[in-house]
């Protein structure tokens, strides 16, 4: 089970960081959705994780530049235990309506 990087263990350290980045900014809501994780079967440590990631803030390159201090977190946990921390897509605001 050692060949395999634990992915709920660092997204669980992942949703920690963007909830006190929620709490701690003011005029910001940081979420993260739900998790899905793979393979999803029991007696099998995940080596996949996918954080649906929600940051909304007053101002546009406010949310920017936390969504990319985020990202770094996200990088630094990942690599800390050698897995691997990809952003599939980002939607700003006007994208997603």
């Amino acid at each position: 089970m050692l060949d395999r990087p634990d992915a709920p263990a660092m997204a669980t350290k992942f949703v920690r960081e963007v909830h006190a980045t929620g709490i701690q900014t003011k005029g910001l809501r940081a979420t993260i959705g739900r998790m899905d994780f793979l393979p999803n079967t029991p007696h099998v440590i995940p080596g996949y994780a996918r954080l649906p990631l929600d940051v909304r803030y007053l101002e546009d390159p406010g949310r920017k530049r936390v969504v990319g201090q985020l990202i770094n977190v996200g990088q630094r946990i990942t690599q800390a235990e050698d897995g691997t921390f990809v952003v599939l897509e980002e939607m700003s605001p006007r994208q997603s309506k």
